[in-house]
């Protein structure tokens, strides 16, 4: 006799950042959410931690930043280090300095007080159909083989998604030649002089230095260029990491992480009841923190819109545009400023390194292009698709 088949309106695949604060919004709104992810505990590597304004806003205005207050490092100042120039100028920053892994530890205790959530760590997602009315999600966990059914099924489940793979969706783009490495270290590099986030802009020697919290520790995403081999990839990146610091201060190495950096994205992130969000959706290098930015409003936008589909309040329609919207903001914004930033870090042309010097220098001496520079970040909310959006107050 087939087993009977579970079931929630909404199962949310990934329980990284942006899945997480996707189901906390669609809980929020009232559905009964199902939260799944492969991995037998939440990621904690070294990962995103640089959050601009309008998402610190966000995460304020849904009651979490009481919580990450406790180890975040809020405000501060932001800078454009050029150590071949001597030039270190910085200026003020609204937003938040924290680790992904502490949002989603904070978002995880969050769902799981939630009488309208469950959440299933260690369980794969083995197949997918979609019916009239419903997604059937075939999952495995160490209990053996189980089907879920969903009304609507969200794919949050990072730049190898599953959910993408199983809908046949194209993800097109590139990859980068770079080898980087994301070190989270203890040091007191404020004491040194740097700002509390920078670009640290040389051929040789380009690093991302953020500060993570109030306790001294601090991210230092640095790489190469890719083209020489490396017979211990770890090793030879702790011992680069000295050079990020200045004179010679002793530190200590928390955690280390390598990977390679992409600019890819989905040829739609709606496929009738299934979306994908964040990763899953459109990846991007980690320069200027605008990958998990792009993810969180993806997040924030459909967990609002997504509920009043599901009511019946707004036609299904409006996910077509969600996904155009997101998709163009990704396409238009995101990435081709991702990837000036990927050249001022590494540019080799000294003309262009002083330029971009220049430009730094009329930022810092503007309040008004400081303020033009802050709403900017405003463009990765674009459309939210819902009248009297709170995420336009």
């Amino acid at each position: 006799m087939p087993h009977a088949i579970a079931e929630a309106q909404a199962l949310v695949c990934g329980a990284g950042p942006v899945g997480l604060a996707c189901a906390f919004l669609l809980a929020q709104a009232g559905m009964d959410v199902a939260v799944i992810d492969a991995a037998e505990a939440v990621d904690t590597s070294p990962r995103a931690a640089f959050h601009h304004g309008p998402t610190a806003r966000a995460l304020e205005r849904l009651g979490l930043m009481e919580d990450l207050a406790q180890n975040a490092f809020i405000g501060g100042q932001t800078g454009h280090w050029a150590p071949e120039f001597d030039y270190l100028r910085k200026l003020g920053f609204d937003g938040i300095m924290v680790g992904q892994d502490a949002i989603c530890d904070v978002l995880v205790r969050r769902l799981r007080a939630m009488p309208n959530v469950s959440l299933a760590m260690a369980t794969e997602l083995t197949a997918l159909r979609q019916e009239s009315d419903r997604v059937v999600a075939q999952l495995r966990d160490a209990g053996g083989e189980r089907s879920l059914a969903c009304r609507w099924l969200v794919g949050a489940d990072g730049a190898r998604s599953a959910v993408r793979r199983f809908c046949g969706i194209a993800f097109e783009g590139h990859t980068w030649p770079d080898r980087v490495y994301a070190a989270n270290v203890a040091c007191d590099l404020g004491a040194q002089g740097l700002a509390d986030a920078q670009f640290r802009a040389d051929p040789r020697s380009w690093a991302v230095i953020v500060r993570l919290d109030r306790h001294g520790n601090w991210r230092i995403a640095f790489g190469d260029d890719g083209s020489e081999p490396v017979a211990d990839e770890i090793a030879g990146a702790v011992a680069r990491l000295a050079e990020f610091i200045p004179g010679g201060i002793p530190f200590e190495l928390l955690r280390l992480s390598p990977y390679r950096t992409h600019q890819r994205a989905a040829s739609t992130m709606r496929q009738d009841r299934i979306l994908l969000i964040g990763d899953a959706a459109h990846i991007t290098a980690p320069w200027g923190g605008l990958g998990l930015t792009m993810g969180f409003w993806d997040a924030f936008v459909l967990g609002d819109l997504l509920p009043e589909v599901a009511a019946g309040r707004i036609a299904p329609e409006a996910l077509d545009a969600f996904s155009h919207e997101r998709l163009r903001i990704f396409n238009e914004i995101v990435s081709p400023a991702v990837t000036e930033n990927r050249r001022v870090l590494q540019e080799r042309d000294p003309v262009r390194r002083r330029e971009d010097i220049a430009r730094f220098e009329a930022l810092a001496d503007s309040p008004q292009m400081q303020q033009a520079f802050a709403e900017m970040s405003r463009a990765f909310i674009g459309d939210p698709l819902v009248e009297n959006s709170r995420w336009l107050a």
